[in-house]
């Protein structure tokens, strides 16, 4: 019977039994043995082997069906799960894991990192935090880990390590939960490059609530009113700024009423002095379309105004736009080492034009030590032929000993008649400020990535009391451990009110009998002083006899992320505001050609009923020859646009007669620079 029912419970009941017999029957794989005795009583013995063997057989049942379905929701969760010893190796592993090696999960588990991983690197990473689990006793967060999967893909994990005691083996074990971050991460450098746009747009933006104060400023406003901070700025009334208040309070009024006004106005800087600004102002609204201020984009248009009164008449407005974004040219004559460079090089660096020697070596003595390496090989892979341009980062010296970040960025125009390179132009710009945000943006990142989390135990009653929180939660939340293992304050209490309802519902959810952890909605903390801080919890459900008596959270501090959001989020929406209520027909396309934004203006210049959302995603050269047979030379207008791509060569007021008579004036340039449309007559 062993044979066909190896678990079967089975009692041997015999009136021939010896030690003899009942050794037998134990090694031939009875459950039990009983003698046959005289009288009744027997039988309630009988009975009850047979019920405790039966319940033992039930047992055995249920454990491993529950030990199946935990196996079969590991499997499916997005998350890596994973548990290894001490050596490494192994002992769970769901099929998530399995996946991102590109195996099953019956050949990883009992392997290790190496049998699997490509990475050096990745492999020793992960085995040192392996060991600083085991070896410590103490959970530990890696807010970004990477993991090079099986088809050769990079992606990014947020992982938190925990010890774990492995019932089937001796010996200390991790546990281990990844879940895979490369798209949030993606989206949040999306974020960054909304904020840099907005942080680096050459025209001053300042928003301002319906009772006209000031709630948002940019750098180029601050730098343009003469602020150092824009705390010189927030909260005051944007009529102080003007020159003539009673102008201001009628573009304020105008704006409410009408939905815009552009125009010029006085400005008064922050020493006294004044300047000329034109304007475009609108209504900014929320989701509802409901007006909640005034969103204002300013250029300086000083020298304008002053060229106007020196020759009396008046001219098409200065785009400050191209003029300010202060490109310092050069031009190399490759056969003799002469250089002629524009004022804008040399004041980029400090300098005034006359002081810089119209040679190379004026060029190659200012950059930096470190990066001229570097820059010779780029310019020699252009020379070569192995790159379409040369174009660099690097380093310059300025005047006063400092140094500046540039982008150099060049290409031979000319070679002789043996093919060598007879002369070169390029472009230098000041990115200075885009590399001093880019190392705060990653000095921001490592902050994050070096704080702890703080580490709770909770209780399962009412108000969640907390019976440990780790050290560091006076640093991240303001209250003392004292406050919280005391009782004095029950960690429900601290979550914000208008979160705390969610939260609670989260853990209800999470509360069943198969859950073993789960992660929240980020929420708020509010801390004692009254400030609110974004958290991430993870919770791990602790059980006994099955029901949950406690709860272990690890929780991570991501305020500043939350803002950073929130404040690129509204920034997206000015920026949008902007371009479509420029007074001007906009166009942006990026390298492939496909137009990235456009605004209602374009098709109208055109005459044609086609919207600036119609337009964004289309192929631009395909539209322009859609366009052409508008312009008086169609073939003229094709080529001409593309010879510029081609060479990247801005263009200012070029005049394009149309068709119809009309004559359209056209600004072309790169990056930053704002083309535009205006019809005359």
């Amino acid at each position: 019977m062993r044979e066909k029912h190896p678990d079967l419970p089975f009692i041997l009941y015999t009136g021939k039994g010896s030690e003899a017999v009942a050794s037998d029957a134990i090694a031939a794989g009875v459950t039990d043995y009983l003698q046959k005795e005289p009288g009744t009583s027997q039988y309630t013995v009988l009975a009850n082997k047979v019920r405790n063997a039966v319940e033992r057989y039930r047992q055995r049942e249920r454990a491993q069906a529950t030990r199946d379905r935990l196996r079969q929701i590991i499997d499916l969760l997005p998350q890596l799960v994973f548990v290894k010893d001490e050596g490494g190796e192994f002992l769970l592993a769901n099929e998530a894991t399995a996946d991102a090696y590109g195996t099953t999960v019956s050949d990883l588990e009992g392997a290790t990192d190496v049998d699997f991983a490509d990475s050096e690197a990745e492999i020793e990473q992960f085995r040192a935090d392996d060991q600083a689990v085991i070896e410590s006793g103490e959970p530990k967060y890696i807010p970004e880990e990477s993991l090079t999967t099986a088809d050769g893909e990079t992606r990014l994990l947020e992982t938190t390590k925990i010890p774990y005691d492995p019932v089937e083996t001796d010996g200390d074990a991790v546990l281990g939960v990844s879940m895979d971050i490369t798209e949030r991460k993606e989206r949040e450098t999306m974020l960054q490059q909304y904020q840099y746009a907005y942080e680096s747009a050459l025209s001053g933006i300042a928003q301002v609530d319906l009772d006209g104060e000031l709630t948002d400023v940019n750098p180029a406003f601050l730098d343009m009113w003469g602020y150092d901070d824009e705390d010189d700025v927030i909260g005051r009334s944007a009529i102080d700024l003007w020159e003539e208040p009673e102008q201001a309070r009628s573009v304020l009024e105008t704006v409410k009423e009408q939905g815009r006004w552009e125009g010029e106005l006085e400005a008064v800087r922050a020493d006294g002095s004044t300047f000329y600004a034109r304007g475009v102002n609108s209504h900014l609204t929320d989701s509802d379309s409901t007006p909640i201020g005034v969103v204002s984009s300013f250029f300086d248009i000083t020298e304008r105004k002053e060229r106007e009164r020196e020759i009396q008449k008046l001219t098409e407005r200065l785009d400050l736009a191209v003029g300010g974004a202060n490109l310092g040219i050069w031009d190399w004559d490759m056969t003799t080492d002469e250089v002629e460079f524009n004022e804008q090089w040399a004041e980029m660096l400090g300098y005034s034009l006359d002081e810089i020697e119209p040679r190379l070596e004026a060029w190659e003595t200012r950059v930096h030590p470190d990066d001229l390496d570097g820059v010779k090989e780029a310019l020699e892979r252009h020379i070569a032929g192995a790159a379409e341009y040369y174009d660099t980062e690097h380093r310059m010296q300025t005047a006063d000993g400092d140094y500046v970040w540039i982008r150099d960025i060049g290409q031979v125009v000319e070679r002789g008649e043996d093919g060598e390179p007879a002369r070169a132009v390029g472009i230098h710009l000041d990115i200075d400020d885009r590399k001093t945000y880019e190392q705060q943006l990653k000095d921001e990142r490592d902050m994050f990535t070096q704080g702890p989390a703080v580490v709770f135990k909770w209780r399962e009653a009412e108000g969640w009391p907390v019976e440990h929180v780790s050290e560091n939660v006076e640093d991240v939340l303001g209250y003392t451990t004292e406050q919280f293992q005391s009782g004095a304050v029950a960690y429900a209490d601290v979550i914000h009110d208008q979160d705390r309802e969610r939260v609670l519902e989260e853990v209800a959810e999470h509360s069943d009998g198969e859950t073993d952890q789960f992660s929240h909605e980020p929420y708020r903390i509010v801390t004692p002083d009254g400030t609110v801080r974004w958290v991430l919890d993870h919770t791990k459900n602790i059980r006994k006899d099955g029901e949950i008596t406690h709860r272990l959270g690890y929780l991570v501090d991501i305020t500043e992320r939350k803002e950073r959001e929130q404040e690129l989020g509204r920034t997206n929406t000015i920026l949008r505001t902007i371009v479509e209520n420029l007074p001007m027909g906009v166009l942006v396309e990026d390298a492939e050609r496909d137009i990235l934004m456009a605004n209602d203006l374009l098709g109208e210049t055109f005459g044609r009923p086609i919207g600036g959302d119609e337009l964004t995603g289309r192929d631009c050269a395909a539209t322009a020859e859609e366009l052409k047979d508008l312009f008086a030379d169609p073939e003229g207008f094709i080529k001409g646009v593309t010879e510029r791509i081609e060479r990247r060569e801005p263009v200012k007021n070029e005049e394009l007669p149309l068709a119809d008579g009309r004559v359209l004036e056209r600004d072309y340039g790169e990056s930053r620079r704002k083309p535009r449309a205006l019809a005359r007559g």
